[in-house]
């Protein structure tokens, strides 16, 4: 298509990037020594052997040492393998030895001695601002990674995660009862900041050096994921406990694991080596800091499990239009540093210029982009600011009222989603603009298709209209 030039419209952008420098606390000297990569496997049905991996981290009690982890990392495996962060070819198998199912923990006791330093653990107030730092293994790396990490506030003195996870999906919510765990009623910390596959079990560590959360976040709303911590005051709990160990794979653990099927006798080699190849091909870098990860290759049926009544509702009647299907699957990109997500049907490839990610269909322009460090009660203006700028890339142009725009708040939750539409003629074309943004806590992230609108569309390029317009409602229903 003959698109608008929008690029120079969109420098706004860098200037309300701020530099996005982490203080790395003293944390650091903790985690080198004491946080380890959980790499678990399992059976599947086809013969192969599914692979994928966790974060956990030393602890001591009744001096006998131990690692930590979460429960959904190692429920119904049938090896885990532990490494030491600063010396990765330091290894030793785990046993898992105690289950604490309501807050979805495990404790594992290790074959042999691989140099584990204990760390001790420490108390907070779920709706404070403490100084925090997540150590772990995100994503598909083998390195460990430290992240600042902030709490959301709580309506509750002490959040459940019944409360985060109300609204839901029901046949979703039946299964996570009838699966045991986690319990509804467990107390959790709302993280602010996002936790993405690979963080599960890790620990959240204080500017002491002490752990005061275990990072879990192992569902999701549509693309969205819904993050939260166990509090480390469970850990004793998790100790002295008698229960069962599950053996079937968790829910979480199925749907958010990223895992690998290989086949049972390939090399450890070539297992680290796809790893390895898979985090670079998985990660687009932008400026200023931008790094895009593909964190979900999911179908439409997939995405919508966990959704609530209303925007599966949604979905429905998009479906009903006979151009898409619940099998059509869209890869799931996060920004890592803001959390904000991004669905782009399969097959497209995204590209980063001008402090914009984009794609190129045959008759339209979708782009998106986020920015960090945005006081909430200027997060409107910001996305205001970005909807003008791209209306204002149709110079002299005849543009439509209010077609069905949206706005969403909530002040409690710092979340606000906004999205406008337009129908501009412009140099003897008919465009669709569908602007907007979304905004949790301090990130701000922007989206938009233009869309030019021929007199007939056949079949192809409705079914690619929708597609996108459907990757369009998934980031406003975040």
């Amino acid at each position: 298509m003959r698109k608008p030039m929008i690029r120079n419209l969109l420098v706004f952008i860098a200037i309300v990037l701020p530099l996005f420098v982490f203080a790395q606390v003293s944390s650091s000297n903790f985690a080198k020594s004491s946080v380890v990569y959980i790499q678990v496997s399992s059976k599947k049905t086809n013969g192969k052997v599914g692979l994928t991996h966790g974060t956990g981290w030393a602890w001591s009690w009744n001096s006998e040492l131990y690692v930590v982890t979460a429960l959904h990392v190692v429920a119904g495996m049938e090896t885990i393998t532990v490494r030491l962060a600063n010396k990765f070819n330091e290894r030793s198998s785990a046993t898992l030895v105690k289950t604490f199912k309501k807050a979805d923990l495990a404790l594992l006791k290790l074959d042999r001695d691989i140099g584990l330093v204990p760390l001790d653990i420490d108390t907070v107030d779920p709706n404070s601002k403490p100084s925090l730092m997540i150590w772990g293994y995100p994503l598909s790396s083998r390195k460990i990674n430290g992240k600042a990490i902030e709490f959301s506030y709580s309506l509750e003195k002490e959040p459940t995660l019944n409360s985060m996870l109300l609204g839901l999906n029901r046949k979703y919510l039946s299964e996570l009862k009838e699966q045991g765990f986690p319990l509804l009623d467990v107390n959790i910390f709302q993280v602010e900041t996002t936790i993405t596959h690979g963080h599960s079990g890790a620990p959240i560590i204080n500017d002491k050096g002490k752990v005061i959360g275990i990072a879990n976040g192992g569902l999701k709303n549509g693309i969205y994921g819904l993050n939260w911590a166990i509090p480390s005051k469970y850990l004793p709990e998790l100790a002295n406990s008698q229960e069962n160990s599950p053996n079937k794979v968790s829910i979480q653990g199925i749907l958010l694991s990223g895992e690998v099927e290989v086949s049972e006798d390939t090399s450890e080699e070539e297992i680290y080596s796809y790893f390895d190849r898979e985090e670079i091909n998985s990660t687009i870098n932008g400026g200023n800091g931008s790094e895009l990860h593909r964190t979900w290759v999911a179908s439409l049926e997939d995405i919508a499990y966990t959704m609530d009544d209303e925007d599966i509702s949604a979905i429905n009647d998009m479906i009903e239009l006979e151009y898409i299907d619940l099998k059509d699957t869209f890869d799931v990109y996060e920004d890592y540093n803001t959390g904000i997500t991004y669905a782009v049907p399969s097959g497209y490839e995204v590209n980063f210029e001008d402090d914009m990610y984009s794609v190129e269909g045959n008759d339209f322009t979708f782009g998106f982009s986020s920015v960090s460090n945005v006081p909430f009660n200027q997060a409107n203006n910001q996305i205001d600011l970005f909807v003008d700028d791209i209306i204002q890339s149709f110079p002299d142009a005849r543009i439509s009222e209010n077609l069905d725009d949206s706005f969403e708040m909530n002040s409690n939750d710092k979340t606000l989603d906004k999205i406008i539409y337009r129908e501009v003629y412009f140099e003897g074309e008919n465009y669709l603009l569908s602007v907007g943004g979304t905004a949790k806590g301090t990130d701000v992230g922007f989206i938009f298709i233009i869309s030019r609108l021929p007199r007939e569309m056949n079949y192809d390029e409705l079914r690619e209209y929708f597609l996108f317009t459907i990757a369009m409602s998934l980031f406003s229903l975040s």
